[in-house]
Parts: structure tokens; sequence; C-alpha cells
């Protein structure tokens, strides 16, 4: 399984939006076989997952 995350930089540190460059990379990925897992975050959840 071939994982890909996308930490997004937001000035509110609340933007959820998978850009088009890793979901291109990700079909293509899926297109030759390959399981993939798209994983989206916010600096938000990993300052809140820091806490505790």
């Amino acid at each position: 399984m071939i994982i890909l995350i996308q930490i997004n930089h937001s000035a509110d540190h609340s933007e959820k939006i998978l850009p088009l460059g890793i979901l291109s990379v990700g079909s293509a990925l899926k297109r030759a076989g390959l399981a993939v897992e798209l994983i989206n975050i916010t600096e938000k959840e990993i300052d809140q997952t820091a806490i505790t």
C-alpha cells in the first residue's frame, strides 16, 4: 500500500482541500494497480494531536 499525505498550510489552519497534483498521482498509481490511500490533514489537526 502507498500512502500519500497532504498537510495543508492555511492562514486559519482549517482548509481540507486535496490539490490536483496529489490527486493525479494517486489516480495514476491506482490505475497501475497499486493500493493507494490519500490522507489530508491540517496544521490545526497536527497541533491538537500534539497537545493530547
